[in-house]
C-alpha cells in the first residue's frame, strides 16, 4: 500500500521513477571533468587576448590593403572593433588578406559590439569568483559603459553595417535590438548582483543600476512582435527579463516570460527541438547554438516559477530539450560518444563537420539546468556527464587548434568562465 501511495506522489508531482534523462557512455569524456588547471589554460589563452584587445585604438582610414588606426582609443568597457574584431583579428594573422577583403566588401561595422560586452562582463564576473584572473577594474568599467551607452528608450544598438566601403561610421540607428538589449540586460543584472554581494554597496551607482535595469526590460516587455519570433528570441528575452524580475522584484517582467513561454507561439516538436515559425527556416532553432540559448532561457524561468502544473510543464520541455542534445547531433544513427571530441553538430537534420564553437553557449544552459531544476540522481549524474562531454571538448578543441582561441572569444569566455565558477562549489 505504502510503494502505491508513493508511485501516485511521484507521478502527481510529474516526476517518473526511471531516469527522465537519456544516458550517456561511461567512458571518460562524459564521466570524467577535466582537470580544473586545463581549464584555466584555455581561458587564460582567452583572457590575454582580450586583454590586448581592450581599449582598442579606433580606425581612422579604411583602405584596400587595410585599415590605418588613430590615436585616439575606444572608451574603457570595450574590448575590439566591433566587426572587424570579430571578423578577422580573431583569427590568426595568416588569414589577414582573406578576411579583410570580405569584411571591407560586406561594410561590417567597427564599433564595439553590446553584446561582446555584456558576455564578457558575465564572464568575467563568474570567473571572478572563483581564481579571480579577470580584471576587477574592467568588469566595474565595462558596466559602466552599458549604463552610459542605453538608448533613450531602454535599447542597445547593434552596430552591424558602415555607411559605405570606404566609411568609418556605423549606420545611423537611433533604435535598438532585442537581441543585443536581452544580453546587454542580464550582464546589468548580473553585475548589479555581483558588486552589491562581493565589492561594494554604493547607492548612487544602485540607482543608476537600476534605473538602468528596468529601462531595458520594460523596452523588451514592449518589443514589437515578441510573441512571434523566433524561439531564441523570445528565450533571451526571458533570460533578461527573469534576471530583472529578480533584482526588482517587478511581476511584469516575470509575468511577460511567463506568457513568452506558455501563453505564445513557443512550439517544441516530439524530438524536443523547436519549431521555427519561418517556413523557410524550419530547423532553424534546432541549430545547437541557438537550442543553447533555448534551454538557457528554459531553466531561468524554472528557477523563480511557483505554479505547480507549468514548473512540470517547463520541466518537461527542459528534458526533452536535454535529450535532442543527447539523441540528435548529426543525423539519425549519430547519438553522442566519444569519438566527437566535444564537437556539436549545428542540427540533428543535417551532417556537417562537428563545431566545439556550438556547444559554448549549451554549456552555459546545461549549468544553469543543473543548478535550478529537481531532478533525481540518475538524471544530475546524466547531466553532469553532459556538461563533462561539453567542456572537455571545449578544452580539447582549445589546446589542439590555434583558431578555436580566436573565434568567438566573447562567447567562449562567458561560458567557460560559468564553468569555473561552477566547477568550483559541484563535486564530481
Amino acid at each position: 500500500m505504502k510503494a502505491k501511495i508513493c508511485i501516485l506522489v511521484f507521478l502527481c508531482n510529474g516526476l517518473l521513477l526511471s531516469s527522465d534523462i537519456h544516458e550517456l557512455s561511461k567512458t571518460s569524456a562524459f564521466s570524467r571533468a577535466p582537470e580544473i588547471n586545463a581549464v584555466y589554460e584555455v581561458y587564460d589563452s582567452l583572457l590575454a587576448l582580450s586583454n590586448k584587445l581592450y581599449r582598442s585604438n579606433k580606425i581612422a582610414l579604411i583602405r584596400d590593403e587595410g585599415p590605418v588606426f588613430a590615436s585616439e582609443t575606444w572608451p574603457p568597457g570595450t574590448w575590439g572593433r566591433g566587426y572587424y574584431t570579430k571578423d578577422i583579428e580573431y583569427y590568426p594573422k595568416e588569414y589577414f588578406t582573406e578576411k579583410y577583403a570580405q569584411w571591407i566588401n560586406n561594410e561590417r561595422a567597427c564599433n564595439p559590439l553590446i553584446r561582446e560586452i555584456g558576455r564578457r562582463i558575465m564572464g568575467y564576473i563568474h570567473e571572478y569568483r572563483s581564481s579571480s584572473h579577470s580584471s576587477l577594474s574592467q568588469i566595474k568599467s565595462a558596466i559602466q559603459y552599458l549604463v552610459d551607452n542605453q538608448t533613450a528608450n531602454g535599447g542597445y544598438i547593434w552596430w552591424f553595417k558602415r555607411t559605405g566601403k570606404y566609411e568609418i561610421q556605423g549606420e545611423p540607428n537611433t533604435t535598438g535590438n532585442l537581441y543585443t538589449t536581452s544580453i546587454a540586460l542580464r550582464a546589468l543584472c548580473e553585475g548589479y548582483e555581483f558588486l552589491n554581494s562581493s565589492l561594494i554597496n554604493d547607492p548612487e551607482i544602485n540607482m543608476a543600476l537600476i534605473a538602468a535595469i528596468r529601462k531595458s526590460a520594460d523596452y523588451i516587455v514592449s518589443y514589437p512582435d515578441l510573441d512571434v519570433n523566433y524561439p531564441n528570441g523570445k528565450l533571451l528575452a526571458v533570460w533578461g527579463l527573469t534576471g530583472a524580475f529578480k533584482i526588482t522584484g517587478d511581476n511584469t517582467y516575470f509575468n511577460k516570460s511567463v506568457s513568452l513561454v506558455f501563453g505564445s507561439e513557443l512550439k517544441q516538436r516530439e524530438d524536443g527541438s523547436f519549431i521555427t515559425p519561418d517556413r523557410r527556416e524550419s530547423y532553424h532553432d534546432a541549430n545547437i547554438f541557438y537550442h543553447g540559448m533555448n534551454l538557457r532561457g528554459l531553466a531561468e524561468l524554472y528557477s523563480v516559477l511557483k505554479d505547480n502544473d507549468q514548473r512540470r510543464q517547463l520541466r518537461e520541455m527542459i528534458v526533452k530539450s536535454i535529450n535532442h542534445i543527447i539523441d540528435y547531433n548529426g543525423g539519425d544513427e549519430t547519438r553522442l560518444n566519444d569519438s566527437w571530441d566535444g564537437a556539436y553538430n549545428s542540427e540533428h537534420a543535417r551532417f556537417e563537420k562537428g563545431s566545439a564553437v556550438r556547444g559554448m553557449i549549451l554549456l552555459g544552459g546545461l549549468i544553469l539546468t543543473r543548478r535550478y531544476v529537481d531532478f533525481e540522481t540518475g538524471d544530475k549524474v546524466s547531466l553532469d556527464h553532459l556538461i563533462n562531454y561539453t567542456i572537455n571538448g571545449m578544452v580539447y578543441i582549445g589546446r589542439k587548434s590555434a583558431y578555436y582561441k580566436y573565434a568567438d572569444a566573447d562567447i567562449a569566455i562567458h561560458n567557460i568562465g560559468m564553468y569555473l565558477e561552477f566547477a568550483g562549489y559541484t563535486s564530481r
